[in-house]
């Protein structure tokens, strides 16, 4: 059931309900409609992997610069 859940979701909406605090109220307050492309869950979990290296990497080159700083 879930596995259809996120196929129904846009990316964008993916992104949102990654996005939320705390997830699981989002998820359940959430209308589920498809304001965007339909997209295979395989390519959806890509582009999420994706998207958590970079904000990870991200993190970490900040994380960098405030040592040098401090």
């Amino acid at each position: 059931r879930l596995k259809g859940f996120f196929q129904r979701l846009s990316y964008n909406e993916s992104i949102r309900v990654f996005n939320a605090q705390p997830p699981s109220v989002k998820i359940h307050s959430m209308p589920i409609q498809d304001q965007g492309v339909q997209m295979p869950l395989e390519e959806w979990k890509q582009k999420h992997d994706c998207l958590l290296k970079q904000v990870n990497k991200r993190i970490k080159s900040t994380r960098a610069a405030v040592d040098l700083v401090s």
